[in-house]
């Protein structure tokens, strides 16, 4: 009977792998998808455009989303901009506002993409039609110009008060990448800091020009600079101002 017993609790073991070892995989399939509409354009006002867009990611993928828009006068392209980088989970929406100052009589195209990760979607391109500006050049001051390994940190002074300025470069180095900024609420007189993102790749010391333009478009100013990255102790001295500001 013990005997039995044995080999009756043997067997029962030996089909316990059979009946509990194998594992069940549900493969859900992630899908990289977005909505993207292209919601509003509009002079903001004497020579300042908007471009707004309506993103949703309708997949099943959480992706970084921002837009570029390649500036072309007539054939020939001017730069590229972008917009700051917007972080989706599925089922989320954003809304990203670009814009472009342009003080003569010209006519610009904007090829806009979606980057969504390593992904570029193709979105319809857009036609601005602008009137020569009169513009005071000298009404923003661009100064204390910091670099770091991802970002430039600069101060903003106007000489009126000005609300919203936008702040982003002109010439910069082909293929890299740096973000749009905005300021919102500058008075006179009284500074302000704000941050660029930007993406380099293999970084190199190069030219950078940036425009300051109040929304408005009556008050402007440019600055172009060395992009050097701050280091030794400047560096950490920089980085300690950067947060009272």
């Amino acid at each position: 009977m013990l005997k039995n017993r044995q080999l009756a609790l043997l067997f029962t073991l030996m089909l316990i792998p059979a009946v509990y070892g194998t594992s069940v995989e549900v493969n859900v399939i992630e899908l990289l998808n977005t909505d993207v509409k292209y919601i509003d354009c509009c002079m903001l006002n004497s020579n300042v455009m908007s471009a707004s867009y309506d993103v949703f990611n309708s997949g099943s993928v959480a992706y970084a989303a921002r837009i570029r828009l390649d500036i072309l006068d007539e054939t020939k392209k001017v730069t590229s901009i972008w917009s700051s980088e917007s972080l989706l989970n599925p089922g989320e929406r954003d809304t990203i506002n670009m814009y472009w100052y342009e003080p003569e009589d010209k006519i610009i195209t904007a090829n806009a993409r979606l980057y969504r990760a390593y992904d570029i979607v193709d979105i319809e391109d857009i036609t601005w039609v602008f009137n020569k500006a009169a513009t005071s050049s000298d009404a923003i001051d661009i100064d204390k110009i910091r670099v770091y390994d991802d970002k430039i940190k600069i101060r903003i002074t106007a000489k009126n008060d000005t609300g919203k300025i936008i702040v982003y470069p002109v010439k910069y180095t082909t293929g890299w990448l740096f973000e749009q900024a905005v300021i919102e609420d500058v008075i006179a007189g009284k500074s302000r800091s704000t941050q660029m993102y930007y993406d380099a790749g293999l970084f190199r010391e190069a030219e950078i020009t940036l425009v300051a333009v109040s929304e408005d478009g009556i008050y402007y100013g440019e600055k172009t600079f060395l992009l050097k990255k701050e280091s030794g102790i400047r560096k950490w001295i920089g980085m300690f101002m950067d947060l009272f500001d």
